[in-house]
């Protein structure tokens, strides 16, 4: 730095100059902008959208601030077209994490107290193209002012994909279901006419043997005893195919029918059952799936818990259904991660129900420990009335790929 000395009339005389060393000053510089380069270069050149963008002001709205060339091809726009919007939040539709509803308005991510936010939207898109995007993000404070830092990841196909395995999976359930009830259909049609005949004959010979002034045969007798027996066994194997009251009473008391014959069978078990919230209609794929959940657990209890005591209990608490299974017995140690039983080829009925259960979009939980008995827990989301599916949402091109997977 130079500068010039003056007399008192004015007339310059002499320079002075002053030098520093700036080299540590200019080394930080160059750091800094080979930091800001690396960071810019991470930005722009990151395969998942991200972007930033102001919390919504005092008028509601949400400004957006800056984002990369990912986000932009998410959303079909250019970054000038997205920093002009007033609200980003108007080019986007919001869904229900749980359920896959869109939400009525448009609203940020639900944000958690730790400051992180995730959920699902779809962008808006001016060549229509559908889109299923995750957004996960972190709120910032940056000299005073909230910002939301967010990373977009499209899984537009992992969730088609999803989609695609789920309807085959429901497919072959509802063909199962469909198979039993035609074996069930034959078993009560011909076994019952045979029995019936059998038991007619029966009658008739011991009404021959009476008007012949005969004795009775005890062998009759057994003979009888054993048709009954028979006709128990096929009513039991027809129902254990295909509940009859199911289809002609309906979900919850093909439920409490279900714990009675339990506690028939098992006397020494007490059981309890307990129906919490409003009933209101289910989906007939969603009866059965919970119908045979509810099924499964009890002959699980009934082969391996060595239970004293069992408590079922149906909550309907929109939009969940809800099914719990608790019981008292010897329990199991479970897979750290996949919480099966570690012991080998264990937990094949278990795996049986989780795999009908994610055939519908629903989770199958289980907490146990040795001697302190079990916990299974159903649940799925309802979708809502015209809503074919709980988790994705279709254009005609998606319908007629899924159309042709069936």
């Amino acid at each position: 730095k130079v500068f010039m000395v003056c007399d008192q009339t004015g007339r310059k005389y002499r320079k002075v100059g002053i030098a520093d060393d700036i080299t540590t000053y200019m080394e930080i510089l160059d750091r800094l902008r080979e930091s800001e380069s690396r960071y810019r270069t991470f930005f722009e050149t990151s395969t998942d959208g991200i972007s930033i963008y102001e919390l919504p002001n005092a008028d509601g709205k949400q400004k957006f601030i800056d984002c990369n060339a990912s986000y932009q091809r998410l959303a079909g726009r250019d970054k000038t077209e997205l920093l002009d919007l007033a609200d980003i939040r108007a080019l986007k539709k919001f869904f229900n994490k749980q359920t896959g509803d869109e939400r009525r308005s448009p609203s940020p991510e639900i944000t958690r107290e730790d400051g992180r936010c995730a959920g699902l939207y779809s962008w808006v898109r001016q060549d229509g193209r559908v889109n299923f995007i995750e957004c996960l993000g972190n709120r910032l404070n940056i000299n005073g002012t909230e910002l939301m830092h967010c990373v977009h990841r499209d899984i537009t196909q992992m969730k088609l994909a999803d989609e695609k395995i789920r309807h085959l999976s429901r497919r072959i359930i509802e063909s199962t279901e469909e198979e039993q009830k035609r074996i069930a259909r034959d078993l009560h049609d011909e076994f019952g006419q045979s029995l019936l005949s059998m038991r007619h004959k029966v009658d008739t010979l011991q009404k021959k043997l009476v008007s012949a002034g005969k004795p009775d045969l005890p062998e009759l007798a057994e003979i009888d005893g054993l048709i009954d027996t028979i006709g128990a066994a096929v009513r039991g194997a027809t129902n254990r195919l295909r509940p009859d009251l199911l289809d002609t009473l309906g979900f919850l008391p093909a439920l409490k029918w279900g714990m009675r014959n339990f506690a028939e069978c098992y006397p020494l078990i007490r059981t309890s059952m307990e129906i919490v919230g409003a009933e209101k209609k289910i989906m007939p794929e969603y009866e059965i799936v919970l119908y045979r959940i509810f099924q499964e657990g009890l002959t699980n209890i009934a082969k391996h818990a060595e239970a004293n005591a069992v408590t079922a209990r149906m909550i309907f608490s929109y939009p969940s259904l809800i099914l719990t299974l608790a019981d008292d017995g010897r329990g199991f140690d479970q897979d750290p991660l996949s919480g099966f039983p570690l012991k080998a080829h264990a937990g094949l009925g278990l795996r049986s129900m989780q795999e009908r259960m994610l055939a519908i979009g629903g989770t199958l939980t289980f907490r146990s420990r040795r001697g302190q008995g079990m916990v299974l827990r159903a649940e799925v989301c309802q979708p809502t009335l015209g809503q074919e599916t709980p988790f994705f949402f279709h254009d005609k091109r998606t319908h007629a790929e899924l159309d042709h997977e069936r």
